[in-house]
């Protein structure tokens, strides 16, 4: 069960710069979905979200508004009815413009083969210069990831 878990998760993380239909999580989260993110940087965010629609709403918020130009899912570790996936990337916020790079650790918490809690955690949120030099990527790359 381990690793179609991680499978699910890596599908769900890989598919995050896509825009997609309302209902698109049936059949991958638990009705009653809980999702906790924190994002550490100057102002701290702390926001909880229940249940597939409003998940799917925050979710889809974060895709228009956030780009992801270098994914770097480093470890995926998978056990139980739990997948814990560490990462970075680097992004574009589509409203400023601005270019972050991010680091972050995130919990998927299964019941009966649906996620039923999400936890992100973003430790670390630095906004780069604008005179920065960081060569970026516009084509998304695939995370090439081992399921451990």
């Amino acid at each position: 069960m381990s690793k179609i878990n991680a499978e699910v998760v890596k599908r769900v993380l890989e598919d995050a710069h896509l825009a997609r239909p309302i209902g698109w999580s049936i059949g991958v989260f638990q009705q009653n979905i809980r999702y906790e993110v924190f994002i550490n940087k100057i102002n701290p965010i702390l926001e909880n979200f229940q249940g597939q629609e409003a998940v799917e709403e925050y979710l889809s918020l974060v895709q228009a508004s956030y780009q992801i130009l270098e994914p770097d899912m480093r470890k995926l570790v998978a056990k139980g009815a739990e997948v814990m996936v560490y990462g970075s990337e680097l992004a574009r916020l589509t409203l400023s413009g601005q270019l972050v790079r991010a680091e972050w650790a995130a919990s998927f918490q299964f019941k009966a083969n649906l996620i039923e809690k999400i936890s992100m955690s973003v430790y670390r949120w630095n906004i780069l210069p604008a005179s920065s030099s960081v060569a970026i990527s516009a084509q998304l790359v695939d995370f090439g990831v081992d399921v451990v």
